[in-house]
């Protein structure tokens, strides 16, 4: 995820935390330990996800790199191997 989506995300979470969690302990219809469950659900949730986000990346990229790899290896080289060239030696000193 980039930063902006974990930015909204966090954002979202925190408002629904405060209205879901601090609503219902101010009104004494929900305990600490609930506002704790649900942002530990949350955390429960939230890793799995960003874990194979970040997999799906990663490989995203390496078949990416793979495509531009077979287009380098289809093209033509520009310096071509002649005769001439294959005179050289660089055991020779000058």
């Amino acid at each position: 995820m980039s930063w902006k989506a974990l930015l909204l995300l966090l954002l979202l979470l925190l408002l629904l935390l405060y209205y879901a969690c601090l609503q219902g302990v101010a009104n004494g219809s929900l305990t600490v330990g609930d506002a704790v469950l649900f942002v530990t659900l949350m955390q429960q949730l939230y890793a799995p996800l960003n874990y194979f986000g970040t997999y799906y990346r990663t490989i995203q990229q390496y078949m990416i790199d793979m495509e531009n790899m077979f287009d380098l290896l289809a093209s033509a080289p520009q310096i071509q191997v002649t005769c001439v060239s294959l005179g050289l030696s660089l055991c020779e000193p000058v």
